[in-house]
């Protein structure tokens, strides 16, 4: 970061499928949420005391159980309660490649600044543009 003189840092944190495993000596039955905020919180802290913003893929706060989104673009380990006890200057990407969510506006709602990133699919792009300007 300080060779390119970074203002920003992407951490990824999108797949993060195995917390508080029942096999895990260290975590086993603690919250996976509280988990998953701690680290957020500790790199996005690290991170704001050299002057960078933490960016993230916003996949592991999203609730795959209740939207039906799924294991791959939500969370299906219980980290996405999460969203309420992580920084508001983390920046979220929102990754949906096939369907046009609008969870780029739940983000928002929250208090965060967020990205589209719909890859390589136009007729995504374009209606995520749409979305957000409803």
């Amino acid at each position: 970061m300080e060779v390119f003189e970074a203002k920003s840092f992407h951490a990824g944190m999108d797949e993060v499928f195995y917390l508080a495993d029942d096999k895990c000596p260290r975590c086993k039955g603690m919250d996976p949420a509280v988990i998953f905020a701690g680290e957020v919180t500790k790199i996005s802290n690290n991170l704001a005391e050299k002057g960078v913003r933490l960016w993230i893929w916003g996949d592991r706060l999203l609730d795959g159980n209740t939207s039906g989104i799924g294991m791959w673009e939500a969370s299906m380990n219980n980290t996405a309660r999460a969203i309420d006890m992580i920084p508001k200057s983390v920046v979220i990407f929102d990754w949906h490649y096939k369907l046009p969510l609008p969870t780029m506006h739940y983000f928002a709602q929250k208090g965060f600044d967020v990205v589209a990133c719909p890859w390589n699919q136009p007729e995504v792009a374009e209606k995520q543009v749409q979305i957000m300007h409803e």
